[in-house]
């Protein structure tokens, strides 16, 4: 899907357009053959930019060919699911427009024309790419936020659980928490190219941006190491914890089975065809049963006070 937008410095709105104008943004998401095709002739792009911003195994980076800079951000992503992960998406600047290119629709991007940035123009490229990585960041804090939630809910759960439900939620969290702290890792060495300025000429406003987008990334690698230790040791509680109850529910059964055993052994002595004690007794099953009664409660009292059940 090829979508084309438009925003001059003296226009308030921005406006989608049906032609590849100068100065437009084309916003291009999982092309098919033919749209690759059209993009890489309409803007002389060699096929391999757009195929490796496709990519999700692309390493992050910053490069330029000829008068084209093609950079490379992980981005992230969640899914319907709720699951967060990351995905390439590649920023392509040629000297009269920008493209972007990625496999799905993701917020980085979508909130650029639903809910237009301010200071936001077609026709500024630097600014554009400050902004991208600035609105990444945002949604890396705002997601690690949210799994910061999820962990202290999943918590809540653990003392009273022995199900596997908690374990594949925790595994699908600790999947995240791996792809954002790679992707803001990888993203801070691409900022560090971009603000050495040998990539795309960059104005006062926009180092100042940048530095503030550089604060924000080493705050979220600091989010997403502080959770991933978080995480590792509510993993280690949760193992603690079904073992702790298992070793419970294996304790009630033992003492159970002790309890049920006294009156076997009993009944088993008086089951004998040797002479008992009173066997000629017309009270001797009531007395057999009282023993076993009395023997079997004085055995649950022990354990009950020792807690063994």
């Amino acid at each position: 899907m090829i979508r084309i937008f438009k925003k001059l410095s003296r226009e308030d709105a921005l406006s989608q357009v049906n032609t590849f104008e100068t100065g437009c943004w084309v916003n291009i998401i999982n092309p098919d053959e033919k749209e690759i095709n059209e993009i890489c002739e309409r803007f002389n792009i060699p096929r391999q930019i757009i195929t490796d911003s496709l990519d999700d195994d692309e390493n992050p980076r910053t490069e330029r060919q000829d008068d084209i800079i093609h950079t490379i951000i992980k981005a992230p992503y969640k899914s319907k699911d709720g699951n967060v992960s990351v995905i390439s998406l590649g920023i392509i600047i040629t000297p009269k427009n920008i493209i972007t290119v990625s496999l799905k629709e993701i917020n980085v991007i979508s909130d650029f024309y639903e809910k237009v940035m301010k200071n936001f123009y077609t026709t500024k490229k630097t600014r554009f790419i400050v902004q991208v990585f600035g609105k990444s960041n945002f949604y890396y804090q705002k997601y690690l936020d949210g799994i910061e939630k999820k962990i202290n809910s999943i918590e809540k759960e653990l003392l009273k659980s022995s199900r596997n439900e908690e374990v594949i939620q925790l595994l699908n969290i600790q999947k995240s928490l791996v792809y954002i702290n790679t992707a803001v890792i990888s993203n801070k060495k691409v900022l560090e190219k971009i603000i050495q300025g040998n990539f795309l000429k960059l104005y006062k406003e926009d180092e100042e941006m940048l530095e503030d987008i550089m604060v924000d990334n080493e705050q979220s690698i600091d989010m997403a190491g502080i959770y991933s230790n978080l995480l590792a040791n509510t993993m280690d509680a949760y193992a603690s914890i079904i073992s702790n109850n298992l070793n419970i529910v294996m304790k009630f059964l033992a003492s159970v089975t002790i309890l049920m055993a006294i009156p076997t052994i009993i009944a088993g002595f008086y089951g004998m065809n040797v002479k008992l004690p009173l066997q000629e007794s017309p009270m001797a099953f009531m007395f057999t049963i009282l023993i076993s009664f009395a023997l079997t409660f004085s055995a649950m009292f022990v354990f009950i006070k020792n807690k063994f059940l």
